[in-house]
């Protein structure tokens, strides 16, 4: 009887184990990279897949917004939303710009992000010329809000803390 009892405990635990793998694996495939970016340019960058190409974007949780520069949406998938915005750069200038939705997959994940549209060609080719990286938008804090993401320094990953 004992021996029986033992085997079930063996089998509960082992179901457990096997089931908490299968999570952890899920959570590392959400992770997002971001150290072969910090070892060349010094800012957290990471691309993201639409319509087979891919768009390179600054993690700043400095920004309340997601932005993309207008010039990228020509060749990706994308939904225009009714909704327009005004921005305010660092120089204090203010920009306006629309709304679209942009599907954008990271390992199979899809996200599905509300960037405001505006003209970063200035900015963008600036970085082009400094660290040869072509820059297409900003993933702003509305990004980390919605999928729950975290910035770790630490490991260079970003890493969502939401459980589904």
């Amino acid at each position: 009887m004992v021996v029986i009892v033992l085997l079930i405990l063996c089998l509960i635990a082992l179901c457990f184990l096997l089931y908490r793998k299968e999570k952890r694996a899920e959570i590392l495939q959400r992770n997002i990279s971001f150290i072969d970016s910090i070892r060349l340019t010094g800012f957290p960058i990471i691309s993201l897949g639409n319509n087979g190409l891919y768009v390179n974007m600054i993690l700043d949780t400095g920004s309340n917004r997601t932005i993309i520069n207008t010039n990228t949406l020509k060749d990706l998938e994308y939904e225009c939303l009714e909704a327009d915005s005004q921005v305010f750069g660092l120089n204090g200038q203010t920009q306006n710009g629309g709304y679209v939705r942009l599907p954008l997959y990271y390992n199979n994940q899809k996200y599905s992000i509300d960037c405001c549209s505006m003209d970063m060609e200035q900015t963008f080719s600036k970085m082009k010329q400094q660290f040869g990286v072509t820059v297409h938008g900003i993933i702003g804090t509305d990004f980390f809000e919605k999928y729950k993401y975290v910035l770790d320094f630490n490991k260079m990953v970003a890493y969502s803390i939401s459980r589904t």
